[in-house]
């Protein structure tokens, strides 16, 4: 079940679009989902070198994200969970 952005809660696994690519990113954060996606893009924006997958890919491929088209797949408090729901999701994917 996707939602819209809620950036004021944590524990969530997400995903987002790439613009000129058709695929997503998927992913997990523990964080407030606002704080990841902040860090995201000013990594990217920056050019800060960073050990995020989403800041090597957007320099390897040179791929634009959606980042307006951010969904919620799922909202866990528990780590452990958080993971399995992330991995159930990118297998459905």
């Amino acid at each position: 079940m996707e939602r819209t952005l809620d950036y004021i809660k944590r524990c969530y696994i997400y995903k987002i679009p790439f613009h000129d690519y058709d695929a997503i990113y998927m992913n997990q954060t523990k964080r407030k989902l606002k704080t990841r996606i902040h860090e995201y893009t000013n990594d990217i924006n920056k050019r800060i070198d960073s050990p995020s997958i989403i800041f090597n890919h957007r320099l390897e491929y040179d791929h634009n994200f959606k980042w307006d088209e951010i969904k919620i797949l799922n909202n866990e408090s528990s780590h452990s969970k958080r993971l399995i729901s992330e991995m159930v999701h990118i297998k459905k994917q």
